[in-house]
């Protein structure tokens, strides 16, 4: 379906409503142009609905991990997607993909829903284990909750919380 075909598209309270021919998701992000975070609002809202968590920190790490891009990948090759899950965290919350190649992981990790759903289930799990506040959620998130509680600190941090710091005052003025 080409744009041109959908008889309107509003925003409301950042969720994208249509009236008209229905479209899905793929077709949204076409409309919506070059802004590819607003494609994903639905999206962000179901997952933070789902585990309770602020979709602030999930726009925060979908905006440091890939600007937002589905289909990133880190240089290493590890951290892929929206929210910049590693292949091996997928494998640790996701048991029945343990048999599953690096590239069989990457490619569902590149679908936005597979790779929301997973970065909710890690802050989930690090909200239940104490971890929910900014900036200790930014760490454990970027480095792991091991390495976390050990001590060691992201150095990439500050980027995660100038993003959440940026939707939580956007939200509130808006």
């Amino acid at each position: 379906m080409k744009p041109e075909h959908v008889l309107g598209l509003v925003v409301v309270c950042g969720v994208i409503l249509y009236y008209g021919e229905p479209i899905v998701e793929n077709e949204v992000r076409k409309v919506v142009g070059a802004d590819r975070e607003l494609g994903f609002d639905g999206l962000v809202w179901a997952v933070a609905v789902n585990y309770r968590l602020d979709p602030d920190v999930l726009r925060a790490i979908c905006r440091t991990e890939s600007s937002w891009n589905p289909e990133a990948v880190s240089l290493d090759g590890q951290d892929i997607g929206l929210a910049g899950v590693r292949i091996g965290t997928a494998r640790l919350f996701r048991p029945e993909w343990k048999a599953l190649s690096d590239a069989e992981i990457k490619s569902r990790l590149l679908d936005p829903d597979t790779n929301l759903d997973l970065a909710g289930r890690v802050l989930a799990e690090l909200t239940a284990h104490g971890l929910g506040d900014s900036p200790a959620v930014f760490h454990a998130y970027n480095i792991g909750e091991t390495k976390y509680r050990k001590g060691i600190r992201s150095p990439f941090v500050d980027r995660y919380v100038v993003a959440f710091n940026d939707y939580s005052e956007g939200a509130s003025n808006g």
